[in-house]
């Protein structure tokens, strides 16, 4: 304000002049010329001088007979001029563009054309060819090969046989509004329906797309179609099913399957069907580590065009080295690599209460925590309470697991397991009663009770239910007549896993190998290691200290429903629209040295994020999560990948504005989560 006054001062200007603001402004925002051609005048406010400029309002209007008859101006010029010769083709326009002292406005002036507007019939390869260019739009037509999302947007593939195109959404007409009430399930469409659209050239990242598309005209098919939600499918190597669904249209009988050969661990599929459903095919596990199984199929009907069908079967990943939990708590910070343990299970919540999946596995060099089981790799996360009704997984089990290693309040953890071997554990009473069988494992476990072979380890334990005879012990390294080298005293509680055989009618366990032993006393045993962790806390700390503004303007959320980990209600700022970088900003109080936070961009879509504080500028590249999709509530099983800090150089002096944004950095997403930000 004191700048401002100086300069009024100087000037000899009042304060109102000083402060007024250069402004140009058009009456309407379009005008309209016939067909026939003639003059128009728009009407024009300004407090400054300006130019005047026009280009075609599309890349294919023709505006060569187009004069601009007043081509500047002043603030009291109330008029501008242009004129349009006879239009014998199609509809075009004319965007002029009025630039004065930093201040500009532009209007559209439209003339009709005896041919119409403008929408040329061309082909989906043609379509592909063209330059991205939403200002034209093209009429295209094929066939539905795919739907995406029904129900709400109406999103699908066209084929017309030249190509195909991914139509992203319908609008209800040329420049109209988008449907979002599932254009697609109202009309009735499905696969195999011909479309025909007008739509402009668009992209997203790489994929070429119809954007702008409104539906022109539809017809159902007339022929007999079958079609798949897929014709490709992979499944894991524990796969012990596989499933296609079909759809079908006017069949005028029943649809046949049939495998291009007999495939050995394929052991069951359906045969034959009438209506649309499933293709149910069980299979056998993979136990191959060389080499990837696939079998095709080939479903057919009467006038038909046959579907080919394809499942791969993926190889094992086998099991890894096995590495003692102290050696795992000893590794360097890593949620990268996959890395395999071993152990006795507690903590199992059998009452469906832990939808994660949260206990601990212990070995003799320590004690580890499990934070998230999800059976199998590559399995939902939340769905322990399925994992451990299939399984049942209970306290007491060995176990031999696979995931990342991460650390929580400098515990490590082991993050998303998944199971690779388990040995059920059974009570004294339990182990007696099971048939003989040299090739099934169970876990064992009690207190020494006698010792009759120093030698073998031939042993007694019991526990509340009875006791079990032992017939020789293995070392830790799985050797035999090396019992006196683990120092195993009566009184000891000792668990390992071991077979069921019997000997003159009397049942006994068989070269047991050991896995834990508690000294008599002892009741820790030693079991220590990573006792703590974060046993029953599903939650890490995902609180804030910051606040962030948005723009109104710029398509970003403050405190989007974000829940991670099953904490809810975290607190978050969403950045970007599918078509529009976001931004937003919070201030950092004075002393701030790093600031830490949470981020997933969009599902598929990688983002690139960008922090400025003063002159400093750190960007980041942060990965697509697979729950950043629809509106939300969004729910993240997030990992220390997902975690990210900016150090300054020095403390700050003072409280200073930090703004966030999406930007075409490395990526092409637009949107991405900021989570759980801290200022330290």
């Amino acid at each position: 304000m004191a700048s401002v006054l100086a300069a009024a001062s100087f000037s000899a200007c009042s304060v109102e002049d000083a402060v007024q603001f250069p402004v140009i402004a058009t009456k309407q925002a379009v005008y309209e010329v016939p067909a026939e051609g003639g003059e128009v005048t728009v009407a024009i406010e300004s407090n400054v001088s300006w130019t005047a400029s026009m280009a075609a309002s599309t890349s294919k209007d023709v505006i060569d007979d187009v004069k601009l008859l007043t081509e500047k101006g002043t603030s009291a010029t109330k008029d501008l001029k242009l004129s349009m010769g006879a239009n014998t083709g199609y509809t075009r326009g004319v965007i002029v563009t009025l630039t004065g002292r930093d201040v500009s406005t532009a209007v559209l002036v439209k003339q009709a054309g005896l041919l119409g507007e403008r929408l040329d019939a061309i082909t989906i390869a043609e379509f592909n060819d063209l330059p991205v260019d939403a200002s034209v739009y093209y009429q295209i037509s094929g066939t539905v090969t795919k739907i995406t999302q029904s129900s709400k947007y109406s999103n699908f593939y066209l084929n017309d046989g030249t190509g195909e195109i991914y139509v992203y959404g319908l609008y209800d007409g040329r420049g109209g509004s988008q449907f979002t009430d599932g254009w697609l399930d109202r009309m009735g469409i499905q696969v195999g329906y011909t479309m025909t659209i007008g739509a402009t050239r668009g992209v997203y990242g790489t994929t070429k797309e119809a954007l702008y598309a409104y539906p022109i005209e539809f017809a159902p098919p007339t022929t007999p179609i079958i079609t798949a939600n897929t014709t490709e499918l992979s499944v894991s190597a524990k796969a012990k099913e596989a499933k296609f669904t079909i759809s079908v249209m006017n069949l005028k009988g029943n649809w046949t399957v049939s495998a291009a050969e007999a495939y050995d661990w394929v052991t069951d599929y359906t045969k034959s069907g009438s209506e649309s459903g499933d293709i149910v095919i069980a299979l056998t596990e993979n136990e191959s580590t060389e080499e990837a199984r696939v079998a095709k199929f080939t479903v057919a009907s009467e006038g038909a065009q046959p579907l080919e069908l394809t499942l791969t079967q993926e190889k094992s990943t086998g099991l890894l080295e096995t590495i003692s939990i102290a050696d795992f708590i000893a590794l360097p910070a890593d949620d990268t690599n996959v890395y395999q343990v071993a152990g006795i299970v507690s903590g199992v919540k059998t009452d469906g209460s832990d939808k994660y999946g949260n206990f601990y596995i212990s070995d003799k060099t320590g004690k580890l925590y499990i934070y998230g089981f999800v059976g199998a790799e590559g399995g939902a996360t939340r769905n322990f309470v399925n994992v451990q009704a299939e399984m049942g997984l209970k306290d007491g089990d060995y176990m031999i697991v696979q995931g990342a290693r991460s650390v929580y309040k400098n515990n490590p953890q082991l993050v998303n397991a998944w199971y690779m071997k388990h040995y059920p554990y059974k009570t004294a009473a339990e182990f007696n009663a099971l048939e003989d069988n040299d090739e099934v494992f169970y876990t064992v476990s009690g207190k020494v009770k006698s010792i009759a072979n120093e030698t073998y380890g031939n042993v007694y334990i019991e526990d509340e239910t009875g006791e079990v005879y032992i017939y020789g012990i293995l070392n830790w390294n799985g050797e035999s007549r090396k019992f006196s080298e683990l120092g195993i005293k009566v009184g000891d509680k000792i668990t390992g896993y071991t077979i069921k055989t019997s000997y003159k009618e009397s049942s006994q366990a068989k070269n047991m190998q050991i896995v834990l032993i508690e000294a008599a006393g002892d009741e820790g045993g030693n079991e220590g290691g990573n006792e703590g962790g974060n046993e029953g806390d599903t939650t890490g700390d995902y609180t804030s200290n910051l606040k962030f503004t948005v723009s109104a303007d710029n398509a970003s959320f403050d405190d989007s429903a974000v829940s991670i980990n099953g904490t809810e209600n975290v607190y978050n700022v969403k950045l970007g629209s599918s078509k529009k970088f976001g931004s937003a900003t919070a201030t950092l109080p004075a002393g701030t040295k790093k600031v830490s936070f949470y981020s997933v961009a969009w599902k598929g879509a990688p983002a690139s994020i960008k922090f400025t504080i003063g002159d400093v500028e750190k960007s980041f590249d942060v990965a697509a999560n697979t729950n950043a999709s629809g509106s939300g509530p969004f729910e993240f099983t997030l990992t220390a990948s997902d975690k990210y800090e900016l150090v300054l150089d020095s403390a700050l002096a003072e409280a200073t504005d930090m703004k966030v944004e999406t930007y075409a950095g490395n990526n092409t997403g637009y949107r991405a989560f900021i989570m759980a930000v801290k200022a330290e």
